[in-house]
């Protein structure tokens, strides 16, 4: 009967008393100066004489909330909130992550809510890929680009992970509320209820992931193949129906002090009218920690079809060098030179940007 049920795992046991979750306090805090040197035909705009900033500061600051419990049917349930602490973030949020976390070592894990991944590849300096860089750079007029190379969109999403056997698992996730997160401008909210449909897009994912060592080497291998269900009739235009598929994959191996990482993301369509073709993005590193130091070296590439009707691609190329110094206490100093080359498929005086971003920073992890 049902007590049959709960020993198998397919029924929970009922919750006992526990002890109710504690919230600790963590966070980090970086500040950044740099100078960025623009293209000067790019920074002429073609006669208009629009040029950009050279020297600029940024700032990266957030405050974590996070804490768990164990019950007493085994389950453990953990909570984390990302709260983001500058005067004003990047993107507009005031939180970056906020999700819930119940897992137990026979049913494996399911998350609910808004978090981000990694890439897996070693990074010393500010960050090479376009979300990091183009805080720099100016991004020419119409120059879309694929994101990160990795599934790092903070969309609230319900996410299940499986136990893992050898160092495999497997898993799935569903996303009802995603922006593409291709620069389009496409927004991100579903309809209310009994309500027409308003820009969005409901994305679902399957994942799999190794995790490793041997003999004191480190491997940790990951897919995920993304589905973007696009067909929202309410879409700025009628080639916006068409679906998206992602392939992603990523890998690290560690030994001796290196790190050598690299993530790909493969993007289609299944229209060959959508405004938006499909692209390639990837990013690889290697980096090398001795002692209190660590230094980089890495390489982010992103192509991509922006306009059906134009011969060419808008591409973008950031290869960057960083080093670290681990203080102690949380403490750390870096430095950062990136070179950057950005094309607009159009490949017009304006369309045209590259140059170099050299920069310095310090941040404090608690």
């Amino acid at each position: 009967g049902t007590t049959a049920l709960v020993a198998a795992g397919i029924i929970a046991a009922p919750a006992m008393a526990a002890d109710p979750i504690t919230l600790k306090l963590s966070g980090s805090m970086s500040h950044w100066a740099g100078n960025v040197d623009n293209d000067e035909t790019f920074e002429s705009r073609a006669g208009t004489g629009v040029s950009s900033r050279a020297f600029d500061v940024k700032s990266d600051s957030e405050i974590h909330f996070s804490g768990s419990t164990k019950l007493d049917n085994g389950l453990s349930v953990s909570v984390k909130i990302e709260l983001e602490a500058d005067q004003q973030s990047s993107d507009g949020d005031s939180i970056d992550h906020s999700f819930m976390r119940i897992a137990s070592p026979t049913m494996g894990a399911i998350i609910m809510g808004s978090v981000g991944g990694s890439n897996g590849v070693p990074d010393a300096s500010y960050g090479t890929e376009d979300a990091d860089a183009s805080d720099w750079y100016t991004l020419p007029a119409g120059l879309t680009h694929q994101g990160e190379a990795t599934s790092r969109t903070d969309r609230t999403r319900i996410d299940y992970t499986s136990p893992s056997f050898g160092g495999f698992s497997v898993g799935l996730g569903i996303l009802p509320e995603l922006n593409n997160d291709l620069g389009t401008g496409v927004g991100s909210k579903l309809a209310a209820a009994g309500g027409a449909s308003t820009a969005g897009a409901l994305a679902y994912y399957y994942k799999a992931k190794y995790t490793g060592k041997f003999s004191g080497v480190g491997l940790n291998v990951g897919y995920q193949y993304v589905n973007i269900d696009r067909n929202e009739t309410s879409l700025t235009s009628a080639n916006n129906s068409a679906d998206w598929y992602e392939n992603r994959a990523q890998a690290s191996v560690s030994f001796a002090g290196f790190t050598l990482g690299g993530a790909v993301r493969d993007y289609n369509t299944d229209s060959s009218t959508s405004e938006f073709e499909g692209g390639l993005a990837y990013n690889v590193g290697i980096g090398y920690v001795t002692g209190p130091y660590e230094f980089t070296l890495t390489r982010y590439h992103s192509k991509m079809g922006g306009d059906s009707t134009v011969v060419g691609d808008d591409e973008i190329t950031n290869t960057s060098i960083g080093i670290a110094y681990n203080m102690g206490g949380g403490v750390r100093v870096n430095a950062g030179y990136t070179d950057f080359d950005l094309t607009e498929e159009n490949q017009t005086a304006a369309g045209k940007n590259n140059g170099s971003i050299l920069a310095v920073g310090v941040s404090a992890a608690f």
